[in-house]
């Protein structure tokens, strides 16, 4: 499993990054736009276009 959860703030342009055991804070980073991902390692071998 993942090591993190990452949460965008669209209205903020913020992203924060939090431990995915203990939900502590680990970093925020700021002035990003577009920020959204999906984090998936289960498709990391997948080719592109699926």
């Amino acid at each position: 499993m993942g090591g993190f959860v990452y949460v965008s703030d669209w209205q903020g342009n913020v992203a924060h990054v939090y431990d995915a055991e203990t939900l502590e804070d680990v970093v925020e980073i700021s002035g990003v736009t577009t920020h959204t991902v999906v984090f998936n390692t289960g498709r990391r071998h997948e080719q592109l276009g699926h």
